[in-house]
């Protein structure tokens, strides 16, 4: 059998005969509370039973005799979110009498009891459970069971404390203090005591781990602020009313209702480093919530709530939650309208909106009131930010990857709900980057991008000048710059700093364009400098020295001089004219591999050495017949 109520309290009273005999009995109240009674001279329960509770569960077993115990014959469990759970029987038997497991779990305190009192404590159970606490009441004696032991009160050492109560004997702690503006203290075993005893801004600092889900604290009457250091604890009440500001801070807080029915535009409540758990929230004071380094979760998909607030803050550099489920009409509010909605703006959701009319309120995706909603600043930092493409090669132009962000599971649009400045992004490197910022974001991100370097092509344009005299070194390379570079082994290579190449033997050259920043070296182009006329030296006997004698020539002028010399020009077809020669063609510039070879100068050197020892020896014969002449005149 199957009980359940969703909003409600499920109530069982028999008379004469067992609750549930046999098979199985669930009882499901998801907001209330459970109460079984029967009268009748044999077991409540001899069934297995299943309870699960909001708040407490009682069983109570009327009848007198001794076969009148509340639960024999089948295991089962019993569970109280927020309440107490209390097994409660006339007779001096077994309060609950099986062998098989049974589950006892409460949000505030579990308790046997039998008003005629047996022969020990341990004949309450039948059966003591490993783990948890269950309180003993046994007429006047009291004990407990303690995590798979029995205690009594006679020499109690305290083993386990509920709200500063030792749960076998009653001794009581203190809860919480009173600390005033002096710094003074007092103590206080009761927590409202403390409560209603502080003055205006003090505080009251909690000492023990606090849970009675049935408990309220009624400030309503005064009108003072309080301040709850919670001290690392956890506080669990029904509600929590008060008139003026409230601050929390430090711990853990959970409550059934927060209500503050005070209109004043000072009235706040802070939390502070909380993590707090409220069913209903009701603060219409205009001074609303504010929230630091805190995570507030406002009711339940178990049952609907409410959350009337006029005015939530969160600092921009905060990273404070608020989760709410399950509102009745959605987040609502009634006086701070035009700053409630800015405020709203910055901590929706990105596809939410705030809708203002009488009251303010979030519509979600779909136009409709938002029931379950997270408010928060949003960060760009928490978001999946990608860039495509990621890397690029060098053009000289600016990159600009496109930008995707997706925030919460949302692909979010560009100019709408973000914006990208991109900086660094023409030169080479890895510093190339899109910042990406928005309105709604607290923050920006850098997203870093790569530019990598371009590979071009080997240098053209290049001409080759031939050496004027052969040994002299006076080759030329021209058509190139300082972007360039030479080399004779293609290993090593020399920069070129001007817009011509001078002082060159013949010879083969490499010529590239350099590695810079944004650019691989080029290959090379291979150009050849040719070499220049034999000297007349090593043509001539008289002149065993090997220098020139350029003064002997005819009408004492070199070479290039009389235009005689030698100028070659790579990729075209140069006509070679010497003395006393006829006219050679050479062909033009060839390439070869990967590099580009340009040659120039005379393809046919044994020829041309030819025609200059026919040269050399007709000056010579003509200048020994001038001497031979001038003599015979003497």
């Amino acid at each position: 059998m199957s009980l359940t109520s969703t909003n409600g309290d499920v109530t069982i009273e028999q008379t004469a005969n067992p609750v549930m005999q046999d098979g199985k009995l669930t009882i499901q109240a998801l907001a209330g509370a459970v109460s079984i009674s029967t009268n009748a001279p044999v077991p409540m329960f001899m069934a297995e039973l299943d309870i699960k509770a909001k708040n407490d569960v009682t069983l109570k077993q009327n009848g007198t005799t001794d076969s009148s115990l509340t639960w024999g014959g089948a295991g089962g469990s019993i569970e109280s979110t927020d309440g107490n759970i209390t097994i409660e029987q006339e007779s001096s038997t077994y309060v609950i009498s099986t062998l098989n497991a049974v589950d006892l779990n409460a949000g505030g305190t579990v308790t046997l009891k039998r008003n005629t009192e047996g022969t020990a404590l341990t004949s309450m159970v039948n059966g003591i459970p490993a783990t948890g606490v269950i309180q003993l009441v046994d007429g006047t004696k009291k004990g407990a069971i303690v995590d798979g032991t029995v205690y009594t009160a006679s020499g109690c050492t305290h083993p386990k404390r509920i709200n500063g109560k030792c749960v076998v004997c009653d001794d009581q702690e203190p809860v919480a203090a009173i600390v005033d503006a002096s710094g003074n203290v007092t103590n206080y075993n009761s927590l409202s005591d403390a409560f209603h005893n502080a003055n205006a801004d003090n505080t009251v600092k909690l000492f023990v781990d606090y849970k009675n889900s049935s408990e309220s604290i009624d400030l309503s009457s005064v009108y003072k602020a309080v301040n709850l250091d919670l001290n690392g604890k956890s506080l669990t009440l029904d509600a929590f009313n008060i008139m003026n500001h409230l601050s929390v801070s430090n711990g853990k807080l959970n409550l059934r209702m927060l209500n503050d029915a005070n209109t004043s535009l000072s009235d706040k409540c802070t939390l502070e480093n909380v993590e707090a758990d409220i069913h209903e929230i009701s603060w219409t004071a205009n001074g609303g919530l504010e929230l630091k380094s805190s995570r507030l979760h406002v009711g339940s998909q178990a049952s609907p709530c409410s959350f009337f607030v006029e005015m939530i803050t969160i600092a921009p550099d905060d990273d404070s939650v608020i989760t709410v489920e399950n509102m009745i009409s959605g987040l609502a509010n009634y006086k701070n309208v035009p700053a409630m909605e800015q405020a709203l703006d910055k901590l929706i959701p990105f596809g939410y909106s705030v809708f203002v009319d009488t009251d303010i309120t979030v519509l979600d995706e779909s136009g409709n009131r938002a029931k379950n909603l997270v408010l928060r600043n949003k960060k760009l930092a928490e978001a999946d930010i990608t860039l495509s493409p990621a890397a690029f090669v060098y053009d000289g132009t600016g990159k600009e990857p496109a930008v995707t962000v997706t925030y919460d599971g949302m692909t979010l649009t560009e100019g709408r709900d973000f914006t990208v400045t991109y900086v660094d992004n023409i030169e080479v490197g890895d510093t190339a980057a899109a910042i990406i910022s928005g309105s709604r974001f607290l923050d920006s991100v850098t997203k870093y991008f790569s530019i990598t370097k371009a590979h071009r092509g080997a240098p053209t344009g290049l001409t080759a000048v031939a050496e004027t005299i052969d040994g002299k070194n006076d080759g030329k390379i021209r058509g190139v710059n300082a972007e360039m570079e030479y080399s004779i082994d293609g290993t090593t290579y020399t920069a070129i700093t001007e817009n011509e190449l001078t002082g060159l033997a013949d010879g083969t050259y490499l010529v590239r364009y350099q590695e810079t920043r944004n650019y691989y070296a080029s290959s090379a182009t291979q150009i050849v400098v040719e070499k220049g006329l034999p000297s007349s030296d090593s043509l001539n006997p008289s002149n065993p020295g090997g220098g020139n004698n350029l003064e002997n020539t005819p009408g004492g002028s070199t070479p290039n001089e009389n235009n005689n010399g030698t100028t070659l020009t790579a990729g075209s077809n140069v006509v070679t004219t010497l003395p006393g020669a006829s006219s050679v063609q050479t062909p033009a510039a060839t390439t070869s591999d990967s590099s580009t070879q340009v040659k120039t100068g005379d393809d046919n050197q044994i020829f041309l050495y030819l025609l200059v020892l026919i040269a050399a020896a007709g000056v010579a014969a003509g200048a020994y017949g001038r001497l031979n002449a001038g003599r015979r005149m003497k």
